[in-house]
């Protein structure tokens, strides 16, 4: 996903749980949450193209947010925090 080539700049390393999952989300956070759909997918007997039309939708949300002022916030709030990203990714 191109949103992830340019992250925001982390201001120290996280360490804690907490720190973790407020910290922006990078590559092997979005490959954890792929891995996670496909496994409540596979789970549920649904069609794996879900998940990637799913996940699609929500890369293109993001990477054309950074465009267009109307939705640069959400799109800034869900690439800051691990935790509002992975409530966008399962919604």
């Amino acid at each position: 996903a191109d949103y992830l080539k340019n992250p925001p700049p982390r201001s120290r390393p996280a360490t804690s749980s907490s720190q973790k999952e407020s910290s922006p989300v990078d590559a092997a956070c979005r490959e954890k949450m792929v891995a996670w759909c496909y496994q409540v997918t596979d789970y549920c007997g649904f069609s794996r193209s879900t998940v990637e039309v799913a996940l699609s939708l929500v890369d293109r949300f993001l990477s054309k947010s950074h465009s267009s002022p109307h939705h640069s916030s959400l799109a800034d709030k869900c690439l800051a925090s691990r935790k509002t990203y992975q409530l966008a990714v399962m919604t």
